[in-house]
Order: C-alpha cells, then structure tokens, then sequence
C-alpha cells in the first residue's frame, strides 16, 4: 500500500492536471433533460419569491417586538443599563446568571 500522503498528493496532481487540460475554464453541462427544479427560475417566481422573504422579514420583525430601527442615543442608554444591572449583582447572581443562560444544573 502506498503512504497516505502520496496518495493525496496524486490525486491533487491529477486534478490540477485535469483543469490544465481543459485551459482553466469550468465546464457546465446543461441538458434538456433537467428535472424542473434545477431548471432556472423564471421572472414571476422571483417576485414571488421576493415577495414572500419581505412577508417573512415583516413577521419576524413584529414578533422580535422592533417594528423599527433604534437609534444610537437607545442602544447606548439600554447597553449602559444592562452594564448597571451586571456590575450590581454579587458573584453568586452572576454565577447563576450564567448557570441558568447555559441551561446547566449548577
């Protein structure tokens, strides 16, 4: 049996040799007998593709609870207040804090 790593570096020649012979371009085969969903997707289905992944993102949003964007001013206010929260709790908090975000039974 030969090495392993011979055999690597034989097949990765006998790649590159491969690409070299065919000048470096990727060869696409397309033939008409292509099951309908590789076929490419026409115009109306993009939109109604795009019209369904704006539904989802409107949905999601309004369950996440931010129907719009906050600014700067809020996020640092409630960054620094999550930051007073965290340096009020003893180690004991912060510990089950932790325990609790990780789903662990400490």
């Amino acid at each position: 049996c030969a090495p392993r790593a011979a055999v690597a570096a034989d097949h990765v020649a006998s790649r590159r040799a491969a690409v070299a012979a065919l000048g470096g371009t990727a060869v696409v085969a397309l033939g008409s007998g292509l099951p309908a969903w590789a076929a490419p997707p026409s115009d109306a289905a993009d939109d109604e593709e795009q019209a369904r992944i704006r539904r989802k993102l409107a949905a999601q949003e309004k369950a996440s609870g931010k129907a719009g964007k906050r600014t700067y001013a809020e996020d640092l206010k409630a960054e620094r207040e999550k930051n007073k929260e965290r340096r009020d709790k003893t180690k004991q908090e912060k510990r089950e804090e932790l325990c609790e975000l990780l789903g662990r039974g400490c």
